[in-house]
């Protein structure tokens, strides 16, 4: 592992990095690269956790929830898939779950909201197919199509429930006649 974490300060987290220098530059900008993005992924990690409860019972709609425990989930970054343990609630046992992580952290379906910004921006202007080599090329992120379609659905849809949501007092035209 090239990134580790160090320690962790209140809310700074001390990382350090290992990169071996290439012969080529272009190989020594790759390895900085890889690197970084690990070390992104690792700062991610940390701060999804911050988002998380500590296990202790919740009350949704004046029912109770309890925590399932925490389960591993994959969550895409723009630094690449990062894994983490979050707490799972349920209502009686069985049928809906809910993760407080993921909804105060905003993620959307298995995205941290910068990568589904960046999607949502590279898609409204690209083929899925160039934003796809995008990310790889410039982001060192192998991501699928179809997963870069179906992630820029779900932006587009926030978007337009805010757009219903969105008020703005629109200028009196009469007044900036001229006379």
């Amino acid at each position: 592992m090239a990134a580790k974490i160090i320690r962790k300060e209140g809310k700074k987290l001390i990382i350090e990095v290992t990169v071996d220098l290439e012969d080529s530059m272009l190989d020594s900008e790759e390895a900085i690269q890889a690197v970084g993005n690990e070390a992104g992924s690792l700062a991610t990690e940390e701060a999804l956790k911050q988002f998380d409860t500590q296990g202790e019972a919740i009350e949704i709609e004046g029912k109770p929830w309890r925590s399932k425990g925490q389960e591993q989930k994959f969550y895409q970054t723009p630094y690449g898939e990062t894994q983490c343990a979050r707490q799972v609630y349920h209502h009686h046992g069985r049928g809906k779950t809910f993760c407080p992580l993921e909804q105060s952290a905003h993620i959307m379906g298995s995205s941290t909201p910068r990568f589904a910004k960046q999607v949502g921006i590279k898609m409204a202007c690209n083929p899925a197919l160039e934003v796809q080599l995008d990310f790889l090329e410039y982001q060192g992120r192998k991501i699928s199509t179809s997963f870069l379609q179906n992630l820029s659905q779900k932006v587009a849809g926030i978007a337009g429930q805010q757009k219903t949501q969105w008020h703005y007092d629109l200028p009196n035209f009469q007044n900036r006649l001229p006379p």
